[in-house]
């Protein structure tokens, strides 16, 4: 006969519906974890959608719930009513080959400007809001490149021919592994609207960047338990003129 698993364990959306469903059917309930790893917001699914309605429920029906960041527990406890109780952070991890050395703030300085910024080209990263902000900025050597893939692309290249910022701003699409381009950055800039952890914001420390970014929740708390040895800045886009 086959042993059971000690553990089963589900994450985001209709993934934790399905797998709370699976368990009850086979009485395991109490060896069930689900895990959230964004806000409603960025859950444009039906399936996800509902999976935060039924939140009441199913965090009280399985062992834990595990989210990435306090933010999104907050948000779980406090809106969608979660069991307090039974609802962990586990912080998001990085990995990826050896790690680099993390630049100095010298050698940062001495790279031509060139601003990095990474996410889905979707309403929620706002990167219409970063490309105005990066026209005001009074430094016409300075490019920028963001790199990510979505629906937005045709709008964001309008804006880009509209702010007259051909040949400044790149928009290469997705990389799968983009390490080249924190090599070369001056900074990462972050202009969403909300971000439940900011995984990007741990690479780019990594590599010793500063940080530009909204206060967009997760990537506010990143900072603000930065190792000592990262060298980091909090400087919300939100005091930028938006248009």
């Amino acid at each position: 006969t086959c042993a059971l698993p000690m553990l089963s364990i589900s994450a985001m959306g209709a993934s934790n519906l399905k797998h709370t469903i699976a368990v009850l059917w086979t009485g395991r309930h109490d060896r069930a974890i689900i895990g959230y790893h964004g806000f409603f917001a960025s859950e444009p699914r039906f399936l996800s959608r509902l999976s935060f309605a039924l939140t009441p429920i199913v965090s009280r029906l399985v062992a834990r719930t595990i989210v990435v960041s306090k933010t999104l527990r907050e948000t779980l406890v406090r809106r969608w009513r979660a069991k307090a109780r039974r609802t962990t952070v586990i912080y998001n991890p990085i990995v990826w080959g050896e790690l680099p050395p993390t630049s100095q703030k010298g050698d940062i300085e001495k790279r031509p400007p060139l601003v990095l910024a990474v996410g889905r080209l979707v309403a929620l990263k706002q990167f219409d809001m970063l490309l105005r902000a990066f026209a005001r900025l009074g430094r016409p050597d300075a490019r920028l490149v963001i790199l990510g893939e979505g629906p937005e692309r045709a709008r964001l290249e309008a804006e880009i021919g509209k702010l007259g910022l051909a040949g400044r701003v790149e928009l290469p699409g997705y990389v799968a592994e983009p390490w080249g381009y924190y090599e070369q950055a001056s900074c990462l800039a972050i202009s969403s609207r909300s971000e439940s952890f900011g995984m990007i914001v741990v690479e780019a420390l990594a590599h010793g960047l500063p940080v530009v970014t909204t206060d967009c929740q997760g990537p506010t708390e990143v900072l603000d338990r930065k190792s000592t040895r990262l060298n980091s800045s909090h400087i919300p886009l939100s005091r930028m003129p938006s248009s």
